[in-house]
């Protein structure tokens, strides 16, 4: 269930952060690859988590079908 979509946004059911999560599992972003919105990796359905807080920008992404995956943490 985690991975798995349970909100998608169909334009009034909450805010999609200016397009940046149209799809969310348990505590899960499921990219949709929307054209101009949540394009990870066009090519992939990539899942994961971002944080914001305190300075910290952060973002870890995988494909579970496939060997790829990326984590990268910010600060300033």
């Amino acid at each position: 269930m985690m991975f798995t979509s349970q909100w998608l946004y169909n334009g009034e059911n909450g805010d999609n952060l200016e397009g940046s999560i149209n799809s969310y599992g348990l505590a899960v972003h499921i990219a949709t690859n929307t054209i101009n919105e949540d394009v990870v990796f066009p090519d992939r359905i990539m899942r994961g988590h971002t944080g914001f807080a305190y300075g910290l920008n952060s973002n870890m992404f995988f494909d579970s079908f496939g060997d790829v995956g990326f984590v990268f943490i910010m600060n300033g």
